[in-house]
């Protein structure tokens, strides 16, 4: 038992320790991000600035809202997630996808393209409530060509990450099925039968949702979406050839995309930092408090009485 605890604390700290060096690194790099230097081919670098499309923005599935990036999830509703016999009736999503148009950082100096699909940082995850995202999901599903995936378990499903974070123009279009939802058990209730509730992260109307029998009815819908204008940070290998940042080719390594100025994330890191050196810290003490326990125990217990007792007896014999 105290091993297996002791096992636990050693391998927390390692995890901790660890974090805080990345958030170190990552410090140090956007401490970099804005002195204009030069940069080098497949070099790790950070840039700084403002998000802008290329050309036109892309419209999210469920709100309808402009934005540059979007991830979104649709699942069908909870009252048919039970009641259904499929073989693959869990709880998980049904749908799923990663959506990006081509963009750009604006620095204070220059226009650095974002290559492939970056691995988002601090954006919040909307949930799309509302008649009106309801028959936008409808549309999307029926008008849509997904790669269906359903049954070929959650490594095939982890592997789209490879595909998306190679792409290097900045214009990805990946939709997955990953289970096999009809019609009906997707959209039980016609969006025209819903309350004219326009609802989305609003959580003064939780209560008026949950009481409404038809809002039970409807398909869980969530998008994560980066707009246009949005300040970030951009961690990633800079590609002289295309004069922006990029993931190297061959290795299943995202570009970051960290929401907030260099200022504010440069605080979060650091706060980060702070906190699992003192959780790693901590654990450290934990684990040689256990570690001195565990001694203390085995030095009281008859296994070690009897050691000494042998010990002692092959001395005497000498």
């Amino acid at each position: 038992m105290g091993a297996a605890i002791a096992g636990f604390l050693c391998s927390c700290c390692i995890g901790a320790l660890n974090n805080a060096r990345v958030a170190r690194r990552d410090r140090n790099l956007l401490a970099t991000a804005d002195l204009g230097r030069v940069r080098s081919h497949r070099e790790l670098i950070t840039v700084s600035g403002r998000l802008e499309p290329v050309s036109r923005p892309l419209i999210a599935p469920f709100s309808g809202e402009e934005c540059l990036i979007c991830e979104y999830d649709l699942r069908r509703p909870d009252s048919q997630t039970k009641s259904s016999s499929d073989s693959d009736a869990n709880p998980g999503s049904d749908y799923a996808g990663f959506l990006m148009v081509p963009t750009v950082v604006k620095t204070d100096t220059d226009r650095v393209p974002l290559l492939g699909y970056p691995l988002l940082e601090g954006f919040h995850e909307h949930s799309c409530r509302s008649a009106d995202a309801v028959r936008n999901a409808m549309a999307f599903v029926n008008n849509t060509e997904f790669e269906n995936r359903s049954g070929l378990g959650m490594l095939t499903v982890f592997s789209v990450f490879d595909t998306i974070w190679s792409d290097d123009d900045g214009l990805v279009q990946k939709n997955i099925q990953i289970r096999t939802p009809t019609q009906q058990e997707l959209f039980p209730v016609h969006p025209d039968q819903l309350p004219n509730l326009q609802q989305e992260d609003d959580e003064e109307d939780d209560d008026e949702i949950e009481a409404d029998s038809s809002f039970s009815q409807m398909p869980e819908m969530s998008e994560k979406r980066v707009d246009a204008g949005t300040e970030v940070c951009v961690i990633g290998i800079y590609d002289e050839v295309r004069g922006g940042i990029g993931p190297v080719p061959g290795k299943m390594t995202p570009t970051r995309l960290l929401k907030g100025s260099r200022t504010e994330i440069e605080g979060r890191l650091r706060t980060t930092m702070i906190r699992y050196i003192m959780g790693g810290t901590f654990g450290l003490i934990a684990l040689h408090a256990v570690i001195l326990l565990v001694i203390l125990v085995f030095r009281q217990s008859d296994d070690f009485k009897e050691f000494q007792q042998s010990q002692q007896a092959e001395e005497q014999t000498q």
